[in-house]
Order: structure tokens, then C-alpha cells, then sequence
């Protein structure tokens, strides 16, 4: 990953309560839950971030693993856990390389997390990285975005509003958040700003939100060509199959039978 957009990654997921705030959802939780139990009981999910899905999965009685890089986002999952029962670990660790000694029924990548791998060989370390620690018949299931073009394509000058509504975190803060972008063609990166407004006061957070989009068949390819047979293409969490103007892609996929193919061969840095 580029190191300067791997600490832009950082900088962005830093306030685990403004986070909270924003990414306050849970339509997709009975997805989660029912293909992971299809699975099997215990569950990988990578970039976990505050526990908004590993929680419920607790709660179900999955036996869970989260990783994430983001130290506030760990901390305030952890916090969240305190008197839960169950087998559950929160850690520090890079979707990228991680190296556990377990296998799992399941590995996840909710809620467009797999748009904070910037490049190929990023996203080939991954899937490597899922293979290595997937059980034989296990499912690995992912939801990222559907690049929109009218979104891409917006006036960066302008300001657009990500939600109507005024934000408010646990504590009480309340904030606004509007937001522009600049989509790069060659990277297929979408630069992004977030205007946070705090009620009180004068001066605006502003955040970068840095985002690599992948497109339908690109993201099908890049999954076959690393070792994964995609078991359901899907457009929405009540399972619509996934259509040109689905708003979201979602993947059920399993390890292919037989010995890999390698297509891909990354130069070492």
C-alpha cells in the first residue's frame, strides 16, 4: 500500500464515537448471521472496526476473531464487550498479512472495507492471506460498493450533503457532515473529504476518506484468479441478485477445488 495513503487510512479512523455516529445501521446484521451459521460457528472478520457486526455475532454465540489497524476502533470494541460471554477476540492486525493459527468456517469484509486496499497486489495479499486460513468448505463473503458514476464524476468544487439528518454521537454531540471528491481514472481511487460541523463550534474536522473502487467483473475476475469459486453475486441484503443498478456487491465464495492456478506473479518491492 502506499504510505501515504495507508496514514491517510489511519488519520480517518481515528474517533471511534463520530464513526459510531455515521455507520449507525443494521440491515445487513441478518445476512451476516445467516450465511456465517450456513458456515459453520466461528467467524474471521477483517477489518472489524468498532463491533458493529462482530458484536451481534457474540451475542448469536459465534465463536469471533476481529482484526482491524485502527487502535481506537479496537479500544472501543473492547469496551463494548465487557461482561459478554462467549469466545471472542478483538485485535491489532493488517488484512493484508495476517498470520493466526486457526482456520475458520468463515472470513467476512463488511461494509465496503475491501475499498481500503489500493492496489492490485494489495488485494492479492488479502485473498492469499483468506485462502491460507479459510477451512476447506468454508465461505468467504464480502460487500463493497457499486461504482456509481454520477458520484465519481461530481463537481470537486461543491459541497454535498452525506445526510440530511444531524448526527449525534453517544456522548451528545451533535454534527453535520457534508462532503466533495475527486475520482482518479488511472487508479480507479476515489479521493474523498468529509466536512464534520460540531454544533458549538466555529472551526470544521476535515478528513480523508480514501476509497478504491471495484468495478463487477473486475472484483469477479480478481477472486476466480486468486483461488475462489463465487458461490452467490448479490445486490442486496434481502439476497436481490445483483444487478447493473444495484447499489451494492455482494460475494459468497469458496475456495476452488484443486491446485491454484497462479495468474498473478507481484515483483517483491
Amino acid at each position: 500500500m502506499n504510505k501515504n495513503l495507508d496514514k491517510t487510512t489511519l488519520d480517518f479512523h481515528d474517533d471511534a464515537e463520530i464513526y459510531d455516529a455515521i455507520n449507525n445501521f443494521d440491515d445487513d446484521l441478518k445476512f451476516w448471521k445467516k450465511w456465517c451459521k450456513k458456515a459453520g460457528h466461528n467467524v474471521l472478520e477483517l477489518c472489524c472496526g468498532t463491533g458493529r457486526v462482530g458484536i451481534p455475532l457474540i451475542k448469536a454465540g459465534f465463536d469471533y476473531y476481529g482484526i482491524d489497524i485502527s487502535y481506537p476502533f479496537l479500544e472501543a470494541a473492547t469496551k463494548k464487550t465487557v461482561g459478554h460471554r462467549g469466545k471472542f477476540v478483538f485485535t491489532l492486525d493488517d488484512m493484508r498479512s495476517f498470520k493466526l493459527e486457526k482456520k475458520f468456517d468463515s472470513i467476512i469484509i463488511p461494509h465496503n472495507a475491501l475499498a481500503h486496499l489500493y492496489s492490485y497486489k494489495d488485494l492479492e495479499k488479502c485473498f492469499q492471506s483468506v485462502l491460507k486460513h479459510l477451512k476447506k468448505d468454508g465461505l468467504f463473503m464480502l460487500s463493497v460498493l457499486n461504482p456509481d458514476p454520477r458520484f465519481l464524476i461530481r463537481d470537486s468544487k461543491k459541497r454535498y450533503s452525506f445526510t440530511n439528518k444531524t448526527l449525534v454521537t453517544k456522548s451528545g454531540i451533535s454534527f453535520t457532515l457534508t462532503e466533495n471528491n475527486i475520482y482518479d481514472k488511472t487508479t480507479q481511487i476515489n479521493h474523498i473529504k468529509w466536512y464534520y460541523k460540531i454544533k458549538g463550534k466555529k472551526q470544521e474536522i476535515v478528513k480523508d476518506l480514501t476509497m478504491r473502487m471495484y468495478y463487477p467483473q473486475e472484483l469477479l475476475a480478481l477472486l476466480e484468479y486468486n483461488g475462489f469459486e463465487v458461490v452467490k453475486s448479490l445486490g442486496s441484503f434481502g439476497e436481490k441478485p445483483f444487478k447493473s443498478d444495484s447499489s451494492i456487491q455482494i460475494i459468497i465464495a469458496k475456495r476452488k477445488k484443486g491446485k491454484l492456478r497462479k495468474f498473478f506473479q507481484w515483483k517483491k518491492s
